[in-house]
């Protein structure tokens, strides 16, 4: 993020003294980023006990969480459902709206962010892939009706804009520090491994995982984000009360 004056101390995360620091949009931010991982990780697995048969984290798609009507899985040949996999597509449509909301929230806690409107378009491409995924879930049914490919696509579009909005995030932030190292990496991880997921795909023993090294990055960029917002909220109002003393 780009400061237009000289920080009184050592800024966090994104490199931004705390005066510039629009607290009421950092605030929000901070809560979505925080509340939006736990309700991926959290629906994912209670959605997973009432998967049949048993879910594996490796071996199945998270897509597959979200198919609540009967479908042949391609790697067993078995019949499988996820029972409650309309409450997984209800995760993912919240999810995507979540993310660019908390996205314009935290381009809008700094003065001057940088490569803002690259980021903005990235959240607006998550947002679209995670609806799509929602409104088209990988079954035969969406197959038969000649859907699959908006179901891919969708996949494609969260993921991959996902991971390019961490890595946009991380080269944006001037300074150092533990968020725009979390964000490189993470993006890094991510794209990477999304690669590897594109061309192994059913062929390998564990498609779950490389799809999974593609997904969880993000979750862990948006909670890493919710702590730095965190500490760059706390020393905002450590000055706040400096000021103050000062006044007195």
């Amino acid at each position: 993020m780009a400061s237009t004056g000289s920080p009184p101390n050592k800024p966090t995360g994104d490199a931004v003294p705390s005066s510039t620091l629009n607290t009421l949009p950092a605030v929000f931010a901070c809560i979505i980023y925080f509340v939006t991982p736990a309700l991926y990780y959290g629906t994912e697995f209670y959605v997973s006990q009432e998967h049949s048969p048993s879910y594996s984290y490796k071996e199945h798609y998270t897509s597959q969480l979200a198919v609540s009507e009967e479908y042949v899985d391609k790697k067993t040949g078995r019949l499988a459902v996820s029972p409650r996999g309309n409450l997984m597509n209800l995760m993912f449509f919240s999810h995507g709206i979540l993310y660019l909301l908390g996205q314009r929230l935290l381009l809008s806690s700094f003065k001057a962010p940088k490569l803002a409107k690259a980021r903005t378009i990235a959240a607006v491409g998550y947002m679209i892939g995670s609806t799509l995924l929602a409104a088209i879930p990988a079954g035969d049914k969406e197959e038969e009706a000649g859907l699959a490919p908006f179901h891919i696509l969708g996949a494609v579009l969260a993921i991959g804009s996902g991971n390019v909005n961490s890595l946009l995030t991380g080269i944006a932030a001037e300074r150092w520090g533990l968020h725009k190292v979390v964000s490189l990496v993470s993006g890094i991880i991510g794209l990477v491994s999304f690669v590897a997921f594109i061309t192994v795909g059913d062929k390998g023993p564990t498609p779950g995982l490389y799809q999974r090294a593609s997904i969880y990055p993000i979750e862990v960029w948006m909670f890493f984000t919710a702590d730095m917002l965190m500490g760059e909220i706390s020393k905002f109002m450590k000055e706040m009360d400096q000021e103050i003393i000062k006044r007195e």
